[in-house]
């Protein structure tokens, strides 16, 4: 196992959006949300807590709005996820295992560990990418069921309390937990696993005219140019122009 610590530079440049919404699709406000990706044109959801702790499968219909087709409830507290070659990586948050589950049934293929905290996911195409809630960024090797995961490097991005994550384009989308914005983190060696830790902040904060007795903003998915966005027990995923 090799642990690499980096602590990098970070470059840092506030940058406030006046992005338009194309449009409020419906969420269901129970849902503590914790991860979002889609796949195959399907939207997969994560959502936490110790009662109706829950994935669920929804597909887009012709009004525009989301219907499950699938869902299964969990007893541990479900964090993020990313959806890779049919099969689902579910994280938990401190019960130290990853679920592997069959993208359309939802069964269980198997379980993976790692130490500590579990928060977001995403994949880079050669990498999974892991946040724990501190400063740090975990790249790892696929996932094998009943093994620990194979840490390749650790970045340090210098923000506090990381959340879910996703990856478009070169570049780590990331929630921070008590903030309504998105941190947009190089990934300047995708091919070798070795992030730059440089990144740029989204602000966000204008989606509260819409949600202002909602929970923190959290769930990015990415989808034919455009951004879902949505938080913790929100009324609505918001769907944005990529910027």
């Amino acid at each position: 196992m090799i642990h690499c610590f980096q602590t990098l530079m970070n470059i840092i440049k506030r940058t406030r959006r006046s992005s338009d919404i194309v449009i409020k699709k419906n969420h269901d406000s129970s849902c503590f949300t914790q991860g979002m990706a889609f796949y195959n044109g399907l939207l997969y959801e994560s959502c936490g807590g110790y009662i109706g702790s829950r994935i669920k499968i929804m597909r887009e219909i012709s009004d525009g709005h989301f219907v499950v087709i699938n869902e299964r409830f969990f007893d541990e507290f479900l964090e993020g996820l990313v959806v890779v070659n049919n099969i689902i990586y579910l994280l938990t948050w401190k019960n130290e295992y990853m679920y592997l589950l069959d993208s359309n049934s939802l069964e269980t293929i198997g379980r993976c560990y790692y130490k500590g905290e579990g928060w977001g996911l995403t994949y880079n195409g050669k990498y999974f990418i892991m946040s724990n809630g501190s400063t740090f960024l975990t790249y790892v090797e696929k996932p094998i069921v009943g093994e620990y995961i194979k840490i390749i490097n650790i970045v340090d991005i210098g923000v506090k309390l990381i959340n879910e994550l996703e990856y478009v384009d070169g570049y780590i989308y990331a929630n921070v937990w008590y903030k309504d914005e998105i941190l947009k983190i190089m990934d300047a060696g995708a091919g070798a696993g070795l992030g730059s830790g440089a990144y740029s902040i989204i602000d966000y904060s204008w989606l509260r005219a819409y949600e202002r007795s909602s929970g923190v903003l959290n769930g990015i998915a990415y989808y034919n140019g455009y951004f879902y966005i949505c938080g913790k027990n929100w009324n609505y995923v918001y769907v944005v122009k990529k910027n």
